[in-house]
């Protein structure tokens, strides 16, 4: 697992390559280098409106985002946003076009606003609390 925590922002990664890779002492300087950009390319890999990997991402630190409030109004706008985006704005239960408005938008916007309001604060706490954090000394 590679970590990043940058500017307020904390980022992880769960590849399966890196997690069984194996490092040198000698090249640890090396690799060392290397981390910020192949987190940065895992990250554009990633379709964040596929929940259940994100989750998956955030319960590996005991970040349970389904814990949200708002979890329900989350999932139902990543289902509109996949009819929108890949079934051409037609709804999949029931055949129709989807219409949404102004308000239903910044309704949404806001929801996500929210949502990552709270991962972030669920970041900070961890990031407070834990004594243990991984990787806390080591300078990347």
């Amino acid at each position: 697992t590679c970590i990043e925590y940058q500017s307020n922002n904390f980022i992880l990664i769960n590849r399966t390559q890196v997690s069984n890779e194996k490092i040198l002492l000698k090249d640890l300087f090396k690799v060392k280098e290397s981390i910020h950009t192949r987190v940065i390319e895992d990250l554009e890999k990633i379709s964040f409106h596929n929940l259940p990997l994100i989750i998956s991402l955030f319960k590996i630190y005991n970040i349970n985002i389904l814990k949200f409030e708002g979890k329900t109004k989350i999932i139902s706008a990543i289902k509109l946003r996949h009819d929108i985006v890949h079934r051409s704005g037609v709804n999949i239960d029931n055949n129709s076009l989807i219409i949404i408005n102004k308000e239903e938008v910044n309704k949404t916007i806001e929801l996500f606003n929210n949502f990552v309001d709270y991962i972030n604060t669920e970041i900070n706490n961890l990031l407070t609390q834990s004594s243990d954090f991984p990787f806390d000394d080591f300078p990347f």
